[in-house]
């Protein structure tokens, strides 16, 4: 329900967070990929640096999100798909910032 709310929001004219949109940078390491059998499980690290050119707290220009990720990718007949996702944020019991509709 609230995922279906968000998506509504984010459809609208009135949705204040992704204007102007969020600027952002992600930065991909600590790869690793089994293969075992028709999936492949990968893993790696993320850092997200966001800078919002309208927030009003100056002393925050920059936020930055680390997470690890976790992907696990089957092979298709045209490309691979990717059949499980799953993105932990470190923070994730403290606060979290408003995310760019698509991370």
């Amino acid at each position: 329900a609230e995922l279906e709310d968000r998506l509504t929001r984010m459809e609208s004219d009135h949705f204040w967070v992704g204007d102007p949109p969020i600027r952002t940078l992600h930065v991909v390491s600590n790869v690793t990929v089994d293969n075992g059998g028709g999936e492949a499980a990968i893993e790696s690290n993320l850092v997200l640096y966001l800078y919002r050119s309208n927030d009003q707290r100056r002393d925050v220009p920059v936020q930055v999100v680390p997470a690890a990720c976790e992907y696990r990718v089957a092979a298709a007949d045209a490309a691979p798909r990717i059949t499980f996702k799953k993105v932990t944020l470190l923070t994730c019991d403290g606060i979290v910032p408003l995310l760019p509709p698509v991370i």
